[in-house]
């Protein structure tokens, strides 16, 4: 490993990797970032995602891989299995030289258009085995978002649709009987799916487009009679909404209230502007979890309160059931506090984070409570990942994580009081399979680094060895990309930063090179690709094309005040300084991208330092703006500007908020931006700046996405983002062109901007 050290007013380390491979065989593209196999989570939990799924007997794992195709603008998913008992072999052999490869089970490609909440996501989701080992279940994703459920026979590989034609799963259980599965009738979407590069030639009027209403969802139950639903239906939320008993004969399910109980007033919500008690038919309606009776189709509340979820608290939403269906663990929920002593009703006001309840009397105990909120957090900040049952009904395992943090805590009750075990053995890593089926006790791990694609490897617990299985992605061995290392620096209020700096392949120490600065989030422990995030971000092609990329976590200090969004504009312009100060960067040539969240953070950069920058990026954001808020009341709770300004857009307030909010700013910007909006309503939020900044005749490009999601999928969405991203920092930082014949339009659109900018400039200069 090699080491650089930065000299600035401290000394700040710059630690970096091995260069991906020895041979150089070309740059990395976008393109081979979109078409890299990336390995999916199974169970579709993105908290702390395994890679894979232990069949019953333990003798086979299944894996879910996902990779794009340009060419066909499709997204390819795999569902493997590995034998586990030929890993073991292979670990034992000591001679042996090529690894058990995977067997491939189902193939599937398309689009993906159902709803994903991180990058790389998959047509296969939600698998789950049979409990005979046979077969392996899941949802498979069809055209236009429909999900649907399937099962695949691992031996024949024959697959059979479970659920009807027209209907769209989101949630299902099996079970001896058959499977239970919740659905709503499926109504595909009448947008045109084209990317608009430019909207410069199209009114607003006809860009938007209606979007489909949304169907309620109902309770199925497939079994060979056929399929019929469960009466009276529940509707559920989205994500795990009901979790079936282990005899198949009850259910608890989240569902939503129709009249809130005037007492739920009490409980404290994460944000107290958004309270848990909502007006009868609101349109956010408040859930909580119920228990169904499939025998008798009969329905009761679990225990008379709200969940967390829509508190804004962070805890995953779970059911676990015990082995005989008399105890459950519910998460994220508060516990009833009528009757009870005044301490206890306090502490009852917030959320139970992990609850257990006795399915026979009703009783139910808070095993942890909440740690942690989006609006207040601290170092001992954590929320609930998973939960399960320990050796008996009266033992229990937590799973929790934080920004990347993980830990397993383990508690027991004795009359009636729970205490965490702080045993050494708590949360061990169990092994991949069981001694009884496999020889060799086998762990299954994802090896990767900042620099390193994820590859699958395997342990043997026995004696330690450990060796690779699998690395999905040989085609990026030779790829030139850059070096990725962790870099630090300080700000002027003192407060320490740490984030990822790519530097070029060809780099070479007293050459100042262009600069991008990639904003929210930053994975140390994961291979940086494109950034932690899909939409806008191309780190390692942008290195491929001679930047060095600068990859910045968010600070979370003054979650929702307007210190946030500063804290965030200095932390950008400390580092940019440091690394100029270092000879690394030109200053007068640096970028910057924001996404989401920090497209608040990016403007404000652009506001107050309008010469920092030489071009910037805008993707699908939130920036505190007037006409956001607008456009979401007053059917939605936007009360988080209203904090910032002083109130709502009206009266005196309103003078705060032409002073404050960055819309009524606009002037200040002089930086070539490039916007880019996902979906109607995204249209409708970005479209204030951009008419703003032509009225000015600033230099401004827009793309739209109608049919991307936040997180953008497939492959010419991202190509379009992404790629275009690329072009727009090598024409504004490098002054460099790509000689496609394809481009030609691009090119010819921004040096319009190019010459509009300069003669606008002139024309005020005198």
């Amino acid at each position: 490993m090699q080491m650089w050290t930065v000299a600035a007013c401290a000394a700040f380390s710059l630690t970096a990797g091995t260069v991906l491979g020895l041979s150089q065989t070309g740059s990395f593209t976008v393109s081979d970032s979109i078409q890299m196999t990336h390995f999916n989570d199974p169970t579709r939990n993105t908290a702390n995602p395994p890679a894979w799924k232990i069949s019953p007997d333990g003798a086979n794992v299944l894996l879910v891989t996902t990779r794009g195709i340009v060419a066909e603008d499709e997204v390819e998913s795999t569902l493997w299995i590995l034998d586990l008992r030929a890993v073991s072999k292979f670990l034992e052999e000591r001679d042996s030289r090529t690894p058990p490869s995977p067997k491939e089970i189902v193939r599937a490609k398309g689009q993906l258009r159902a709803n994903q909440g991180d990058s790389n996501g998959a047509l296969i989701t939600d698998c789950q085995w049979s409990s005979d080992s046979t077969a392996i279940y899941m949802l498979m994703e069809k055209q236009g978002g429909r999900r649907e459920l399937d099962r695949v026979n691992v031996f024949t590989g024959r697959e059979e649709r479970m659920s009807p034609e027209d209907s769209n799963v989101d949630n299902y259980e099996v079970d001896s009987r058959g499977v239970l599965y919740s659905a709503a009738r499926f109504r595909p979407t009448s947008l045109d799916p084209e990317v608009i590069e430019s909207v410069r030639d199209h009114s607003l009027d006809e860009l938007l487009r209606p979007l489909p209403s949304l169907s309620k969802k109902t309770l199925f139950r497939a079994d060979l009679s056929g399929v019929r639903s469960i009466s009276p239906a529940p509707v559920f939320s989205s994500g795990n909404s009901f979790f079936l008993s282990p005899d198949g004969t009850r259910v608890v399910a989240l569902v939503p209230v129709e009249k809130t109980p005037t007492l739920w007033k009490a409980y404290l919500p994460a944000f107290p502007e958004v309270p848990l008690y909502r007006p009868e038919n609101s349109r956010f309606p408040v859930t909580e979890y119920e228990v169904v009776d499939l025998r008798t189709n009969s329905r009761r509340p679990l225990l008379g309160s709200p969940s967390g979820v829509q508190g804004g608290y962070p805890d995953q939403t779970q059911v676990v059931w015990s082995s005989h269906g008399d105890h459950i663990l519910v998460t994220n929920t508060f516990l009833p506090f009528e009757h009870l002593a005044p301490e206890e009703q306090e502490a009852r006001r917030r959320p139970c984070a992990v609850a257990h309840i006795s399915m026979d009397d009703g009783s139910a105990s808070c095993i942890v409570f909440e740690r942690s909120t989006k609006a207040h957090e601290s170092d001992d900040s954590w929320a609930v990942s998973n939960v399960k049952f320990g050796g008996t009904d009266h033992d229990v395992v937590i799973g929790l994580s934080w920004r990347g943090r993980h830990k397993t805590e383990c508690y027991s009750v004795t009359d009636d009081v729970w205490a965490q075990d702080a045993s050494p053995s708590c949360g061990s890593p169990s092994p991949m399979t069981s001694q009884h089926t496999v020889p060799t006790r086998v762990r299954l791990e994802l090896r990767q680094s900042l620099d390193e694609p994820p590859r699958l490897w395997a342990e043997d617990l026995a004696n330690s060895r450990r060796l690779q299985i699998w690395d999905p992605n040989p085609q990026i061995a030779g790829k030139s990309s850059g070096t990725t290392s962790i870099y630090r620096w300080v700000d002027k209020d003192g407060r320490e930063w740490t984030g990822g700096l790519v530097l070029p392949s060809n780099y070479v120490k007293g050459t100042r090179y262009p600069l991008v600065v990639q904003t929210h989030g930053f994975r140390a422990s994961e291979f940086l690709v494109d950034g932690p995030w899909s939409t806008a971000m191309a780190a390692r092609p942008l290195a491929a094309a001679g930047f060095v990329v600068l990859q910045i976590p968010d600070n979370r200090e003054q979650t929702e005040t307007l210190e946030e969004a500063k804290i965030h504009v200095d932390g950008y312009g400390a580092a940019i300084d440091q690394l100029a100060s270092s000879g690394i960067v030109d200053p007068k040539r640096v970028g910057i991208i924001g996404f989401s969240r920090t497209c608040w953070y990016v403007e404000e950069s652009l506001l107050e330092s309008p010469r920092r920058f030489a071009a910037a990026v805008l993707a699908d954001g939130y920036d505190a703006s007037y006409l956001q808020y607008v456009f979401q009341r007053p059917d939605v709770s936007t009360f988080e500007p209203e904090r910032y300004y002083g109130g709502k857009p009206v009266g005196r307030a309103l003078e705060t908020w032409i002073k404050e909010a960055p819309d009524f700013r606009l002037s200040a910007i002089e930086t070539p931006l490039r916007i880019q909006a996902i979906g109607s309503f995204s249209l409708l939020t970005e479209w204030e700046i951009y008419a703003s900044l032509r009225i000015q005749d600033k230099p401004v490009d827009f793309l739209y996405l109608p049919l991307g999601q936040h997180v953008l999928q497939n492959p010419m969405e991202l190509m379009a983002s992404e790629q275009g991203d690329v072009d727009w920092f090598r024409f504004w930082l490098k002054d460099e062109e790509d000689p496609a014949s394809t481009k030609r339009p691009q090119y010819d659109r921004w040096e319009g901007l190019r010459k509009e900018t300069a003669k606008t400039k002139e024309v005020r200069s005198h």
